[in-house]
């Protein structure tokens, strides 16, 4: 082929150092922002058990999609358990979109340990249109897709769009590619808001075919 391109940086080294020349062209966001009307928000906070006027009193993480047990949220959670006690805020972790057997029994398990002090919902599949107004009132976001990946994740680029701060999880990484990885990484994931939907996308992709 004339023109090889990836979407991940792990990929790049990998066919690099097979002396393959490549470039990075990032996925777009695979979830569209739909207008979020007051309605809608009372709507959605509706389904966690919040009040429009109770909003304040909670912060809202989880997940959309798949969860895999690899991804050791336990800790995760603690962490941003911990971080709304400071605030004086309730815990909500939520959950959206398709999830397999697997990711069932372990939201299960997180639900069972936290079952004192952070609330579990799991709202199954939604349209992107709920979607994009989930997105819009979450405090935070978990990643399941290891940092390593995280390049290929439709669900990263969507939270990104939306402007939704995301925790990488801690999964598997490749030892050998972890230091070369690091630096563009940390640039990679805070790459602005605009950068994430598919027409800035599509100039990039028509740049590298030029």
């Amino acid at each position: 082929p004339e023109k090889i391109s990836t979407t991940n940086y792990l990929y790049h080294l990998v066919l690099k150092d097979k002396k393959i020349e490549n470039d990075i062209v990032p996925l777009f966001s695979n979830i569209p922002i739909a207008k979020l009307t007051p309605g809608a928000k009372s709507e959605q906070l509706a389904q966690l058990n919040i009040g429009h006027e109770e909003r304040e009193e909670y912060f809202i993480t989880g997940i959309f999609g798949n969860l895999y047990p690899e991804a050791n949220l336990q800790q995760i959670i603690s962490n941003q358990l911990i971080e709304a006690n400071e605030k004086d805020k309730k815990l909500v972790f939520l959950g959206f979109g398709r999830i397999n057997n697997n990711g069932q029994m372990e939201f299960e398990r997180l639900k069972a340990f936290f079952s004192d002090s952070v609330t579990f919902i799991h709202l199954g599949e939604v349209s992107a249109e709920k979607a994009s107004q989930l997105f819009q009132i979450m405090d935070s976001a978990i990643s399941c897709t290891p940092s390593q990946h995280i390049g290929k994740s439709g669900v990263f680029a969507a939270l990104k769009l939306h402007g939704v701060p995301v925790i990488l999880s801690n999964g598997d990484f490749i030892p050998e590619y972890h230091q070369r990885s690091l630096n563009y990484y940390e640039s990679f994931v805070n790459r602005p808001t605009e950068v994430w939907n598919v027409s800035a996308v599509s100039e990039l992709y028509l740049t590298f075919l030029s």
